[in-house]
Protein backbone atom coordinates (compact mmCIF):
# COMPACT_ATOMS: atom_id res chain seq x y z
CA UNK A 1 0.00 0.00 0.00
CA UNK A 2 2.92 2.32 0.62
CA UNK A 3 4.03 1.90 -3.01
CA UNK A 4 0.58 2.95 -4.33
CA UNK A 5 -0.18 6.41 -2.91
CA UNK A 6 -3.29 6.91 -5.09
CA UNK A 7 -4.86 3.58 -4.16
CA UNK A 8 -8.50 4.02 -3.18
CA UNK A 9 -10.01 0.55 -3.50
CA UNK A 10 -8.93 -3.04 -2.91
CA UNK A 11 -11.28 -5.50 -4.59
CA UNK A 12 -10.53 -9.19 -4.12
CA UNK A 13 -12.12 -12.26 -5.67
CA UNK A 14 -12.18 -14.37 -2.53
CA UNK A 15 -14.54 -15.27 0.28
CA UNK A 16 -12.68 -13.72 3.20
CA UNK A 17 -10.46 -10.76 3.88
CA UNK A 18 -8.21 -12.51 6.40
CA UNK A 19 -5.19 -12.27 4.10
CA UNK A 20 -5.43 -8.45 3.90
CA UNK A 21 -4.52 -5.83 6.47
CA UNK A 22 -7.94 -4.19 6.47
CA UNK A 23 -7.11 -2.01 9.46
CA UNK A 24 -4.13 -0.51 7.64
CA UNK A 25 -6.28 0.09 4.57
CA UNK A 26 -8.93 1.84 6.68
CA UNK A 27 -6.35 4.18 8.23
CA UNK A 28 -5.33 5.17 4.68
CA UNK A 29 -8.99 5.69 3.63
CA UNK A 30 -8.81 2.74 1.23
CA UNK A 31 -12.07 0.87 0.69
CA UNK A 32 -11.80 -2.93 0.90
CA UNK A 33 -14.40 -5.25 -0.57
CA UNK A 34 -14.71 -8.74 -1.98
CA UNK A 35 -16.75 -10.26 -4.77
CA UNK A 36 -19.32 -12.95 -4.15
CA UNK A 37 -18.17 -16.30 -5.37
CA UNK A 38 -19.46 -17.87 -8.54
CA UNK A 39 -21.27 -20.47 -6.43
CA UNK A 40 -23.14 -17.73 -4.53
CA UNK A 41 -24.20 -16.15 -7.81
CA UNK A 42 -25.31 -19.48 -9.29
CA UNK A 43 -27.32 -20.31 -6.17
CA UNK A 44 -29.03 -16.89 -6.30
CA UNK A 45 -29.97 -17.51 -9.93
CA UNK A 46 -31.37 -20.94 -9.06
CA UNK A 47 -33.49 -19.43 -6.30
CA UNK A 48 -34.69 -16.68 -8.62
CA UNK A 49 -35.81 -19.17 -11.25
CA UNK A 50 -37.38 -21.59 -8.77
CA UNK A 51 -39.33 -18.83 -7.00
CA UNK A 52 -40.36 -17.04 -10.25
CA UNK A 53 -38.84 -13.77 -9.01
CA UNK A 54 -38.60 -12.21 -12.48
CA UNK A 55 -42.21 -12.97 -13.36
CA UNK A 56 -43.51 -11.69 -10.01
CA UNK A 57 -41.49 -8.49 -10.26
CA UNK A 58 -42.93 -7.82 -13.72
CA UNK A 59 -46.47 -8.51 -12.50
CA UNK A 60 -46.07 -6.03 -9.66
CA UNK A 61 -45.37 -3.32 -12.23
CA UNK A 62 -41.99 -2.36 -10.82
CA UNK A 63 -40.11 -3.22 -14.00
CA UNK A 64 -40.91 -3.67 -17.63
CA UNK A 65 -41.12 -7.32 -18.71
CA UNK A 66 -38.13 -8.68 -20.54
CA UNK A 67 -38.49 -9.63 -24.16
CA UNK A 68 -38.69 -13.36 -23.53
CA UNK A 69 -39.71 -13.32 -19.86
CA UNK A 70 -42.12 -16.22 -20.34
CA UNK A 71 -39.06 -18.44 -20.96
CA UNK A 72 -37.96 -17.84 -17.37
CA UNK A 73 -41.23 -18.95 -15.77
Amino acid sequence: MDQLPNLGLIYVMSVGLDHLDVEAANTRDIKVTNAPSCADHAFALLLSVSRHILAMTCQCGKTKPMRNAQNFV
